[in-house]
């Protein structure tokens, strides 16, 4: 069923996975960056060789090779310019400030696409401070003289008799602040959650080529998606 639906997406259009230029791309004046968690990073991507848990000022070593799917890959080929990965599973808004300023200060990025949050709820951090945590690193990006575009998040399509069913409408009020957040600070977003909710009807775009399903973390086609709602909403070039 899952490699149906990966042709389905691949008729579509939405996956992308022919190589390009993007993995040779040797400009890393002001970079394109993509900050976030175990999700930006690509858990569930077919193809990653971008190391996990990579705590290293090498903008290289987060480069995504060319066949790569996680959502920075796919979005690097739709750009044609590569698009870093720095997304480091586990982080949460608050643990990953000190990073966020590491990654600012030492690479000068143009743009941060910054999508976190969903392992604060899940940790049982409250909406109103996970929030104001994402809050303080969109002021950190602004105050560095990059670019914050704030994505919301994919939301969390648990079945109803699943013990973590209550977290699907804390991620959807989670979202909901996001937007509002954008517009308080002024700063572009891209709605991952409502792209993302018109082609997954049934937790499909997280759901692993073995059947196992965690609901969090995207597969290829759902880390297309993702680079396609970026892609197609212009605030990004």
């Amino acid at each position: 069923m899952v490699r149906t639906f990966l042709a389905l997406m691949l008729a579509m259009g939405l996956l992308n996975i022919t190589p390009s230029s993007a993995g040779a791309d040797t400009s890393v004046a002001q970079p394109i960056i993509a900050f976030g968690d175990s999700i930006t990073w690509g858990a569930n991507a077919g193809v990653n060789s971008v190391l996990a848990y990579q705590d290293t000022g090498l903008l290289w070593e987060h480069q995504p090779g060319a066949t790569d799917t996680s959502y920075p890959a796919f979005l690097g080929r739709r750009l044609h310019r590569t698009v870093y990965d720095y997304g480091y599973p586990g982080m949460t808004t608050q643990s990953d400030r000190s990073r966020l300023a590491d990654v600012l200060t030492t690479q000068h990025p143009a743009t941060v696409l910054l999508m976190e949050g969903v392992n604060d709820l899940l940790g049982g951090r409250s909406v109103d401070d996970t929030i104001a945590n994402l809050r303080q690193e969109v002021d950190l990006i602004l105050s560095s003289g990059a670019r914050c575009v704030l994505l919301t998040g994919t939301p969390l399509l648990y079945p109803s008799d699943d013990p973590r069913a209550w977290l699907a409408p804390e991620m959807g009020a989670y979202n909901v602040a996001i937007r509002q957040l954008a517009a308080q600070e002024s700063v572009p977003l891209v709605d991952v959650e409502r792209v993302f909710l018109r082609y997954d009807w049934d937790a499909k775009l997280t759901q692993a080529t073995n059947g196992a399903n965690d609901y969090i973390h995207p597969n290829d086609a759902g880390n297309a998606v993702i680079a396609y709602a970026i892609a197609t909403s212009g605030v990004v070039g």
